[in-house]
């Protein structure tokens, strides 16, 4: 299922409609992590009730917006929209889903200490290289370069597939 999903060319770059949303759109639940320039925030979307990653970024330009918007892969965390300075806040913000299983360094380290869910099994792992190969040559196959590719910038979602995620 997973590897139809990856290499169909449907899912490969088509431009999705990007959303510029207000901070009042989104309530805090709890702060899950920190970037280079701020917290790492879970927030529940007003909306619709969807539980969405709020990431501080100091400028976004609109090159930047347009490559982010427009990048639609299985493997490639999906942008869920973006918030513009105002006059409260003068960062930006990058919204992405929530990854509940956390990122990839985490579930190796659950790994080393026997404690990965039984779900993390041999070929969910080769999935999950898998994914990021297939990712990492769509990127590059557009002249997007990742520049820093690590575990913790690869989540992990609900069924324990690979979202590249800080792409730039």
């Amino acid at each position: 299922r997973y590897q139809k999903k990856v290499v169909t060319s449907e899912f490969i770059f088509p431009i999705q409609i990007c959303l510029i949303r207000k901070r009042s759109e989104f309530e805090i639940i709890k702060i899950i992590g920190s970037g280079t320039f701020g917290n790492v925030t879970l927030v529940t979307d007003k909306t619709n009730n969807n539980q969405v990653v709020y990431k501080v970024i100091p400028k976004i330009g609109e090159k930047e917006k347009e490559v982010l918007s427009s990048i639609n892969f299985p493997s490639i965390a999906p942008l869920y929209g973006f918030i513009e300075p105002d006059e409260e806040k003068k960062e930006s913000a990058i919204l992405f889903p929530y990854a509940v299983n956390s990122d990839l360094d985490t579930m190796i380290k659950k790994e080393i200490q026997n404690k990965a869910p039984p779900e993390w099994d041999y070929t969910q792992k080769c999935i999950t290289i898998y994914g990021i190969a297939r990712g990492m040559h769509m990127l590059h196959s557009h002249g997007i370069s990742h520049q820093d590719l690590k575990p913790t910038n690869i989540l992990l979602n609900d069924e324990f597939e690979p979202w590249i995620t800080d792409i730039g």
